[in-house]
């Protein structure tokens, strides 16, 4: 599976997840897009955020809290229920989250078919129309010093959702940080999520442009 495709579908978890007791049969890096059974209760998380085998770590926005769900984290300004991981909002400049998505590197970027860097850029597109979103914007920009790429979008059917994702990668792992909501929502806490960004501390980052590079050929 490829890079964007992977953290546009970690951005469009929804809101209230559907109940469900069936097993699922996307691979274990998109579990966290999957329905769960009401039936589970989330870790509840807030504060800082560690990823301890990717020397990974973030302080979350003040007051936002959220639930743990394994391989990803969501927090929201009035917290996520922790039994159905509905957010606990009351207005619609409340909804809006954080998301925090990780996987190992060789499980996100693989070119099975020999794409190169045109054909690439196009897959991203199109993998985003088929879940209901189109890419704005997809570049490569520095995060806290570290080359990170960041895509900006627009979901739902009248684009009524704003998505702001940067993929970073730390030692084997490639790492998505995500902003979603309602645009009137996600146009309020964006400076708050910007903020919460530049807290990230990575000890062994990496270019992801170089390596993206190196995956898909330029011819």
């Amino acid at each position: 599976m490829h890079l964007v495709f992977y953290f546009i579908l970690a951005v469009s978890i929804t809101l209230a997840m559907i109940d469900s007791s069936e097993p699922s049969s996307d691979p274990p890096y998109f579990a966290f897009a999957t329905p769960y059974a009401p039936s589970i209760a989330f870790g509840n998380v807030s504060d800082t955020f560690a990823i301890p085998n990717a020397g990974f770590r973030i302080r979350f926005p003040p007051g936002w809290s959220g639930i743990d769900m394994g391989h990803t984290v969501m927090v929201a300004p009035t917290g996520i229920n922790s039994k159905t991981g509905v957010l606990n909002s009351s207005s619609n400049l409340e909804m809006v989250y954080l998301v925090l998505a990780w996987s190992n590197i060789s499980d996100v970027l693989k070119n099975p078919d020999d794409r190169n860097v045109s054909a690439y850029h196009k897959y991203v597109k199109d993998s985003a129309k088929r879940i209901g979103c189109k890419v704005l914007s997809d570049e490569f920009v520095e995060l806290n010093g570290i080359n990170s790429q960041r895509v900006i979008g627009k979901c739902g059917s009248l684009d009524e959702e704003s998505m702001l994702t940067y993929a970073i990668v730390a030692g084997r792992n490639m790492i998505f940080v995500g902003l979603k909501g309602l645009t009137p929502a996600f146009d309020a806490n964006y400076e708050t999520f910007m903020r919460s960004l530049r807290t990230i501390k990575i000890d062994e980052g990496q270019d992801i442009q170089a390596i993206i590079s190196k995956t898909y050929p330029s011819n």
